[in-house]
């Protein structure tokens, strides 16, 4: 989606990564690494949440 709205330009992305409290976009394995936590038996006592995967961007 970042390079959609970006049109590819790297110096774009560089300033977006840097609005971000850890200094750098996410990626869809970010997100997939999330996702994979939920389906494990590590977040089995996990229910009726929200995971937010923005990197910290949302607490800002």
């Amino acid at each position: 989606m970042t390079d959609t709205s970006t049109g590819h330009d790297t110096s774009i992305k560089g300033e977006k990564a840097k609005l971000n409290p850890i200094g750098r976009l996410g990626t869809p394995e970010d997100v997939a690494n999330a996702i994979l936590f939920l389906a494990s038996d590590k977040s089995a006592f996990i229910n009726d949440a929200a995971l937010t995967v923005d990197g910290g961007y949302t607490a800002i």
